[in-house]
């Protein structure tokens, strides 16, 4: 049981090639390109991501001024505080996400200028796409290189594949508990582990050794972050300036249930499929495989669910085809789930409730199991 891939051999990773039958692979790109070409429209994004991006802003910054104005009850503060965090998580969502992969415009400076989305969040965006985009993709549920599975250790046990350490089997009871410091984790503890700044016992890293730039641009984006988010409240409002931690703190938690209630569903639940990376360096299954088997959808027809969620609701579809704007994934994951059931592979689309509860069952059953 290996808690990472050592670095010379982690590109050397292949899944088996099972007699080289890419059939299902052509037929799918094939009949996406199609929709594109008759329909006469671009991968990338719409006006609809414009309109989007400017409503959210929007509240995001007008609900910050009022926060800062210091005209309301602590308790009007707060929510102000939740709207301005959930802001962040849909920003980063809709527009960070497809950013980062190159697929909200076709220029890629547009593109990097949006995946500053992320810091707005607290975020690194630089270590989120070499978590996502390099580690994520081509590995999802692959122990233990996915990114998804081993950042919660060693405290949540998400591989049958790693070893289970006295507190882990009581994980089921203080999971959700520990699940509200999601994106606090997130914003001020990952990154620096990301970068050796603080350390991470069990982590699938890339790159090793940043340049300074990297890590001067880092600090100044947490700055910004505890800058606006922390020091101007304590500095404008008018109450005791510990008084605003707890309330930094609750909003937090807020955006972490928003965040995990939408990812949850999508590969950690109770029929995930998780497999081990041989010695050899062999996956012994087909790429398209593990993704459909890992990979669960929820609501995905829903016009609401892919405005609010970015698309991550549609997420198999996004395994496939990471280059293609969100604003695209309901009619292409029809595409998708034809395709598959024509070729007899499985795709997993199940009540997004539903969801959540197999992702409990998946962190009991993991507990429980040696």
């Amino acid at each position: 049981m290996r808690s990472h891939i050592d670095d010379k051999n982690f590109f050397a990773i292949k899944y088996e090639n099972d007699k080289g039958d890419h059939r299902f692979m052509r037929t799918l790109k094939s009949r996406v390109d199609g929709y594109f070409a008759g329909n006469r429209i671009s991968r990338y994004a719409t006006g609809l991501i414009l309109f989007k991006a400017i409503l959210i802003l929007g509240v995001f910054l007008t609900c910050y001024l009022l926060l800062i104005s210091g005209r309301f009850s602590p308790a009007a503060d707060l929510l102000l505080g939740v709207i301005c965090g959930l802001c962040t998580v849909m920003i980063v969502m809709n527009i960070g996400h497809d950013a980062a992969h190159n697929a909200l415009f076709r220029n890629k400076k547009l593109n990097k200028i949006s995946c500053l989305a992320f810091e707005l969040a607290g975020m690194s965006h630089y270590l989120w796409k070499l978590n996502h985009n390099i580690i994520h993709h081509p590995y999802p549920n692959v122990s233990p290189i996915d990114s998804e599975i081993n950042q919660g250790m060693p405290f949540i046990r998400l591989s049958p594949f790693f070893p289970k350490n006295k507190i882990q089997r009581y994980q089921h009871f203080y999971a959700p508990f520990l699940y509200l410091l999601f994106t606090f984790n997130l914003t001020l503890v990952r990154d620096f582990q990301d970068m050796g700044i603080l350390s991470k016992r069990n982590s699938q890293k890339v790159v090793r050794h940043f340049p300074l730039h990297r890590y001067l641009f880092l600090f100044a984006s947490k700055l910004f972050y505890i800058g606006y988010a922390v020091v101007v409240p304590m500095l404008v409002l008018p109450v005791v300036w510990w008084k605003v931690l707890p309330g930094f703190f609750f909003v937090h938690a807020m955006m972490s249930i928003f965040e995990l209630s939408i990812q949850f569903p999508l590969h950690a639940n109770d029929r995930a499929t998780v497999m081990e990376v041989e010695a050899s360096g062999i996956i012994h299954k087909r790429w398209e495989e593990q993704v459909l088997e890992n990979t669960t959808d929820y609501m995905p027809q829903s016009r609401i669910a892919n405005f609010i969620t970015g698309g991550i609701n549609t997420h198999t579809v996004h395994h496939f085809f990471p280059g293609i704007c969100h604003v695209h994934y309901i009619p292409l994951t029809k595409i998708l789930a034809d395709t598959a059931r024509e070729f007899g592979l499985g795709y997993q689309c199940y009540p997004m409730v539903k969801g959540l509860v197999s992702h409990f069952r998946r962190i009991k059953q993991l507990a429980i199991a040696p």
